[in-house]
């Protein structure tokens, strides 16, 4: 007669049954404890996730728009007993699109580590091209659009607000809907290093005006040091008008 491959074969009838059902229940206490493990896994590694995503919504807190985190973390991660992981992001990882989150266990003795795969989407308006606009063209109001996307997926440096670009001029010809950024772009200077400049001064009902030379150049917005006729050196911020005007 033919026994099973799993167990010995038992020579009387009411000995093997006897043996078989101790083996059964051996094998269901060993697959009880093996669940059980494995069940204990499961929300240490969900806690883990949460712990991730957290960190990753705390890092990217000054990035404009709704930020969306997706944790590539699986359910059954083999994490080991610490009392508290130390997350921390590995050196050169991007803060848009894919990046990484590097785990560790400061209780553990040895390198324990553990790189998790995580994709950051920044959903915000950004600035792109009117239209197709040639090169050397001072831009305008009228030749910038905003639309709105995951910046994650965008180059980098991307601009966010049209004031950013507004009075640049395009190095380079652009076509229609081009999203923006720096390097596509360059200031046109109102102040010019060594120049005599004028700098306003004031408050509420009152301003003030001196003048002064200019220690750099730089475009509208631009920050100007200036050293007046007492040899006071000021700084203050350029005008569209190539005047200098310090803060209040």
């Amino acid at each position: 007669m033919p026994h099973s491959p799993c167990l010995p074969a038992c020579r009387t009838p009411p000995h093997c049954a006897l043996f078989r059902a101790l083996a059964l229940a051996f094998l269901t206490l060993v697959g009880a404890h093996t669940h059980a493990q494995t069940s204990a896994l499961v929300p240490a590694v969900a806690s883990l996730h949460r712990q991730i995503e957290r960190f990753v919504r705390d890092q990217s807190a000054h990035l404009p728009g709704d930020v969306k985190v997706v944790v590539a973390l699986p359910e059954h991660t083999a994490l080991p007993e610490c009392p508290a992981f130390s997350l921390s992001t590995p050196s050169g990882a991007r803060t848009l699109g894919r990046s990484s989150v590097a785990v560790r266990c400061p209780a553990l003795v040895g390198s324990w580590r553990l790189l998790v795969p995580v994709q950051i989407q920044v959903i915000a308006p950004y600035v792109v091209t009117a239209r197709a606009i040639p090169a050397g063209q001072v831009l305008g109001p009228d030749d910038l659009s905003t639309r709105t996307g995951d910046l994650g997926t965008l180059p980098a440096g991307t601009l966010t607000q049209p004031e950013q670009a507004l009075g640049h001029v395009t190095r380079t010809a652009l076509a229609g809907a081009q999203a923006l950024r720096p390097a596509l772009l360059k200031v046109v200077e109102v102040v010019r290093s060594g120049q005599s400049v004028t700098v306003l001064a004031g408050g509420a009902g009152f301003e003030v005006r001196n003048t002064g030379m200019a220690l750099n150049s730089g475009g509208a917005g631009s920050l100007i040091r200036v050293r007046l006729a007492n040899g006071q050196v000021v700084n203050g911020v350029a005008t569209d008008r190539g005047e200098v005007r310090l803060g209040s």
